[in-house]
């Protein structure tokens, strides 16, 4: 997208992103144009402390649920089926807790459109979020020079 495409909205919000340091990309995932911006260190790990705090709380329930368990039921082994559900429901948290993770990511950085809908295509939000840390720095670009 052209600057001469954007409306004055939206060209105004790319320049207050660029004044702050960001760079602002845009990109077309299934069929629609989005225009983002990268994160910065400080947002990165704002967003990495929430999820990490999120990810321990959901250990540490299940591993209470699972003493409970086992204290209650001594005949239990770590192939039981309370167990394992413990475990899919454990790692059905970690996904969930990934999926706000890219939501949040992609609130922060999108311009334009405004917004996460639950209406977009199911992985236009997966695709942004990864654009979004390429664009930020997380991904190399060239393969690293031997010296």
């Amino acid at each position: 997208m052209t600057n001469k495409e954007m409306t004055p909205e939206v060209k105004a919000l790319v320049d207050k992103a660029k004044s702050e340091g960001h760079r602002v990309y845009s990109v077309v995932i299934a069929g629609e144009k989005y225009i983002y911006r990268s994160i910065n260190r400080k947002e990165f790990r704002e967003m990495q402390e929430i999820m990490t705090g999120e990810a321990e709380t959901a250990r540490l329930a299940s591993a209470k649920k699972r003493e409970e368990l086992m204290k209650n039921n001594p005949d239990l082994t770590e192939n039981s089926q309370e167990i394992v559900k413990l475990d899919y429901d454990l790692e059905k948290e970690a996904m969930d807790i990934k999926d706000k993770a890219e939501d949040k990511l992609v609130a922060v950085s999108l311009i334009h459109p405004v917004g996460v809908s639950e209406n977009l295509p199911a992985g236009v939000v997966n695709n942004l979020a990864e654009k979004i840390m390429e664009g930020s720095g997380f991904q190399a670009t060239e393969e690293p020079e031997i010296l």
